[in-house]
Formats: structure tokens, sequence, C-alpha cells
């Protein structure tokens, strides 16, 4: 299970800058890298949230991971601009799903009894959200009843 200290480790080892500031509330965080450094920015009330908060660091550092630099979303948003952009918060976010709980860890956890939703998100500290994308993901070969 990958922990937000482990997730802050992460940014130190690949030197990309953690920030945290005061957002708007439909915006939970943010990559940006300016062809030289790589900084991430998270919203402050996510503190208050920590299992959204490992979510969206994750899926920041996934950004980190998988963006190619030309595919970086500009201002104008034509038609091929946002399926960029859709392809890069996919990969994003299923890379911060494969991050933060792996399959080994959903298997242990079913053995433990841990079997809803509410719990595995709970036991890996992350939103439920995560956890139903990551058993959906075809290397979860778990029968799930919702």
């Amino acid at each position: 299970m990958t922990e937000y200290s482990d997730l802050v480790s992460e940014c130190d080892r690949y030197n990309i800058r953690l920030a945290y500031n005061d957002l708007d509330d439909q915006v939970n965080g943010f990559f940006i890298y300016d062809g030289t450094h790589s900084t991430i920015v998270l919203a402050n009330r996510l503190n208050d949230n920590p299992a959204l908060r490992n979510v969206v660091l994750a899926e920041e550092l996934g950004h980190y991971h998988t963006l190619t630099l030309n595919n970086i979303p500009c201002q104008c948003w034509s038609r091929l601009n946002r399926l960029n952009f859709d392809k890069n918060e996919a990969r994003a976010v299923r890379w911060a799903a494969f991050r933060l709980i792996s399959q080994d860890d959903i298997r242990t956890a079913v053995q433990d009894g841990v079997n809803t939703l509410a719990a595995l998100a709970e036991r890996f500290q992350v939103t439920q959200g995560l956890v139903l994308y990551r058993l959906r993901l075809p290397d979860c070969q778990i029968v799930w009843n919702e």
C-alpha cells in the first residue's frame, strides 16, 4: 500500500516541486512542466481529506510519468486538443490506480475479508471511485458483488 509520504518522496526523487495553494473548488490539483522544472500544485483543502489528497497527488505524478511533451494541452481547445487532454487524463488516472493499489494488495484485502468499496478505500487510503476503477482494470480478475 502506498502512503502519502511515499508519494512525497517520489516527488523529491524526481525533483518535482510540490506546492499547496488555494485553488478554485473545481480544481483539486494540476501538474506543470515549463520545459525545465516540474511542479505539482494541490488544493489546500485536500489536507482535510487524506484519501482524496493521495489520489490527486498520485494522478498528478501520473501526468509526470505518462505525459508526452507534444501532448500538453494548450489554450485553444479544438476537438483534437480535447481528445489528447482526455487521453492524458486517462493515462494519469490509470497510472495512479496501479501505483496506489496493487493487484496483490487487492487479493490480500479480499482474503482478509475486506469486501466493500468503503472498506477497501479505507484500507488503501484512497477514494471509493479509485477502488472501483482499479477493480475494473483487466488485471483484477476478482468477482465483485457491489
